[in-house]
């Protein structure tokens, strides 16, 4: 966000934005346009894919629908907003997603499978 001194949009734009995807439909990361081999989106115009992706530890809350919930975090070998750049961004589409610098599928606590039926749901 807004420690760069060329970025002045800061998180209401959009801008310092990251998770344990690493997300490289981000355009704007670390101060600089993440334009290089930018592949758009065909369905939509303000969407693409970028060379750098965005990684950071990620912590779902609540994940849940009207029968289950889970809490799960995302941890990443690296502090804070990480520019990840090949196979540390760990691509599903380059078929490397456990080769990254974050759990992409993370760890979760599901309490149905823990034993507690009645915890939530119908």
């Amino acid at each position: 966000g807004l420690h760069y001194p060329t970025n002045q949009a800061g998180a209401a734009y959009g801008t310092g934005y990251c998770d344990a995807q690493c997300p490289h439909d981000l355009k704007w990361m670390n101060g600089e346009a993440n334009c290089k081999d930018w592949i758009p989106n065909e369905n939509d115009p303000n969407s693409g894919f970028g060379h750098y992706g965005s990684c950071c530890f990620e912590l779902d809350i609540w994940e849940a629908n009207e029968i289950s919930t889970v809490f799960t975090n995302h941890p990443c070998d690296v502090s804070g907003q990480y520019q990840c750049e090949g196979t540390e961004c760990g691509d599903n589409k380059s078929d490397e997603r456990y080769d990254g610098v974050c759990d992409k599928d993370g760890c979760d606590f599901n309490h149905w499978r823990q034993g507690d039926r009645n915890y939530y749901g119908p």
